[in-house]
């Protein structure tokens, strides 16, 4: 992997994204959660307008991703959702990274609210150790197994 000091950040609106930004998100989305995890489902949804879109990208490809959606959205608080980290790139801290990044946009934009998110449910100790809850019991979300997880907003 290449350095990680090398990795270039961005959050962007939906309207500020570029047509190869949306290309390479969309991309990775179906290839990941429908064609990875045998998953057939609407990804592209009414949310994706009203999110920011947290990239992680080296030398112009797409490593890692997330969608910010706000307050009153899908849920009350804020949301985090389609966490996504390329193939080649797992198991190497981006994901933690990742959502250290958004939990940063988060606190500046959001100031001390809590967010709520779908977590698949193999992944629920890796979302504790970013001080989630776990406030469902697993719940089959199109073949695929998630709970859903609460982090309190920082006081």
């Amino acid at each position: 992997m290449n350095n990680s000091k090398d990795f270039q950040w961005k959050c962007l609106g939906f309207e500020e994204l570029n047509r190869h930004q949306l290309h390479q998100i969309l991309k990775m989305r179906q290839q990941i959660f429908i064609i990875e995890q045998k998953c057939i489902y609407e990804d592209i949804d009414e949310f994706d307008k009203v999110s920011q879109h947290i990239q992680v990208i080296n030398n112009g490809k797409l490593l890692a991703y997330c969608r910010v959606l706000p307050a009153g959205s899908l849920y009350a608080e804020v949301s985090i959702g389609r966490v996504m980290v390329s193939k080649n790139h797992r198991n190497r801290g981006l994901g933690r990274k990742l959502m250290q990044k958004a939990h940063e946009w988060c606190e500046l934009n959001y100031r001390h609210y809590p967010i709520r998110l779908n977590a698949q449910y193999h992944l629920e100790s890796f979302y504790h150790s970013l001080h989630y809850q776990t406030v469902s019991k697993p719940y089959n979300d199109e073949g695929v197994l998630h709970i859903e997880m609460y982090r309190p907003g920082i006081v």
